[in-house]
């Protein structure tokens, strides 16, 4: 069987185009696949992100605002010979002497009780950690984290 000059351009040039839709499918299956990939990345990004927000979120909610270290009273501390043979001996943590927590406005501490319920509520990641925190808030603040915590636990519809 002998093939003519015309039908084997016509093979040729249909081959072609199967060799170029097969490449074009290819090159869209391994940007696709890298883009899976990227947008994991970025996923792990935003959970590292939002649980570290999530964190400062619960010292507000604890009343604990910024951390400062005092020069002065460390200054004065450490001119004391006592105080300066217990920090040599580790019997005495540097940090605990002189750095102060301030402190937290009690709005400023019921708003991030109610972020923390929020939060728990619209982020799997974040549920179980914005439970315990509630149940640990709730052993003193129970009038304000308990309806939270309890809504929390039912998985209600608030705050979406």
């Amino acid at each position: 069987m002998t093939l003519e000059l015309s039908t084997l351009q016509q093979w040729i040039v249909v081959l072609t185009g199967c060799g170029s839709v097969a490449s074009v499918a290819a090159g869209i299956w391994v940007k696709l696949r890298a883009e899976s990939r990227m947008l994991a990345a970025q996923k792990i990004e935003s959970d590292v992100k939002l649980l570290k927000l999530f964190s400062e979120m619960m010292n507000l909610a604890h009343a604990r605002g910024a951390q400062v270290v005092s020069e002065q009273v460390l200054a004065t501390a450490l001119k004391d010979p006592t105080i300066s043979a217990l920090i040599a001996s580790k019997s005495l943590d540097i940090a605990d002497l002189a750095v102060i927590t301030t402190p937290v406005g009690v709005a400023a501490q019921d708003a991030a009780i109610a972020a923390v319920a929020a939060l728990g509520k619209k982020h799997e990641i974040l549920r179980g950690a914005a439970i315990q925190g509630l149940e640990t808030l709730s052993t003193w603040k129970e009038p304000v984290a308990m309806p939270f915590l309890d809504e929390l636990k039912r998985k209600g519809r608030w705050g979406r």
